[in-house]
């Protein structure tokens, strides 16, 4: 927490984003607050990919198919579910959209660390 300066919004638990039912039009909610924004979230490497396979697995949720594009991993549930994955580059360009500047990034076989500053305009 020592890195961070002024008010942090942190998107908690573990890849909460990836796990909503409308994570853009979440994300696009959130990035209108004055916040700095902290994100942790799933890789889309291969690796990731196979342990979130493992983790609904265990949790027994059949995944029905997993769809993959430039900018997610999707994985659709039996149950209707959805769970996805965002390239880091892809939620960099989306959050940047809305006045974000990326402060730090740590990046791990199976996830990713993201830290947002919110550049505040002159008045």
């Amino acid at each position: 927490m020592r890195r961070y300066d002024g008010r942090i919004l942190c998107i908690l638990p573990f890849n909460f984003l990836g796990t909503m039912d409308a994570p853009l039009e979440f994300l696009a909610l959130v990035c209108q607050s004055p916040f700095d924004l902290a994100l942790s979230l799933f890789s889309t490497t291969e690796g990731a990919t196979v342990a979130r396979l493992k983790y609904y697995d265990l949790c027994g949720i059949e995944v029905q198919s997993v769809a993959r594009t430039d900018d997610y991993v999707r994985l659709d549930c039996s149950n209707g579910f959805q769970a996805f994955a965002f390239d880091p580059i892809f939620l960099r360009n989306r959050i940047s959209a809305y006045g974000f500047r990326l402060n730090n990034a740590e990046h791990h076989d199976v996830c990713n660390f993201l830290h947002f500053s919110k550049v505040l305009e002159d008045i």
